[in-house]
């Protein structure tokens, strides 16, 4: 309750801040004040347009995150088991986490079409960071007991089921967790390059014209988004934690 608590106050602290910063004036008339993003909410149909909106970019973010979740574990026990791929699956995936998203997604608009291309992006972002997570504690697992399971004779398939696999499942969760908000970073994104609907969208639309509580209001209501998918994947992964302990 104590730590509620201290959360509650920041967040009100926070409001007031934005509050006096927009009555001062001193920020000009690109800082809206919270009155004002609250007015934008409540008028009629803003609210159900940013939450249309809102739905479309959760939707892109969490099945980027499924699937990219889902490739990098599956590319991890690759690498751990054909430990010849290993050099090459890792350079795949830096090289693509290397590549600005200014300049693979057009590339994707192309391929898979605008209204797949966030899905695409969160998919990456999180790819990279379940990947490397994996990886780390297989080879982790691997450089504790490799010698042991030599000596039993155990083959590389015997070594990921019963070392290396359970072992790096606290890793994964971690950087499940980690890759909540690049999820969600990845599918705005992505809506901003030709997306017919979404967060992204919606954020070009109110910045090329001017329209300041729209997009302030467009923006927390993604920082909330954001947070939130963290808040639920952390609550499962302590839940995980727990069941494995």
């Amino acid at each position: 309750m104590k730590r509620l608590g201290v959360t509650a106050a920041g967040v009100v602290l926070l409001i007031a801040v934005v509050q006096v910063i927009s009555v001062s004036g001193v920020a000009g008339a690109t800082w809206p004040s919270m009155s004002g993003i609250l007015d934008f909410l409540r008028a009629p149909g803003s609210g159900d347009l940013v939450l249309s909106a809102l739905a479309s970019t959760a939707s892109s973010a969490w099945w980027g995150f499924a699937i990219g979740s889902a490739v990098a574990t599956a590319l991890s026990a690759l690498s751990a088991i054909a430990t010849q791929l290993r050099p090459g699956l890792t350079t795949l995936v830096g090289v693509l986490h290397a590549i600005p998203i200014v300049a693979i997604a057009p590339l994707l608009i192309t391929v898979v079409g605008p209204d797949t291309t966030p899905t695409v992006l969160a998919a990456l972002a999180v790819g990279f960071v379940v990947f490397v997570a994996a990886t780390s504690a297989q080879s982790d697992a691997e450089q504790a007991t490799d010698d042991w399971f030599s000596t039993l004779g155990a083959s590389r398939w015997q070594r990921y089921l019963r070392l290396q696999a359970p072992r790096s499942i606290p890793s994964i969760l971690d950087g499940m967790t980690l890759a909540v908000p690049a999820a969600v970073l990845g599918a705005v994104f992505g809506e901003w390059f030709g997306a017919s609907e979404g967060i992204g969208v919606l954020l070009v639309s109110q910045m090329q014209n001017f329209q300041m509580n729209a997009l302030w209001a467009s923006s927390l209501i993604t920082v909330a988004l954001s947070g939130g998918a963290y808040l639920v994947v952390t609550a499962l992964r302590r839940y995980a934690y727990g069941v494995l302990t």
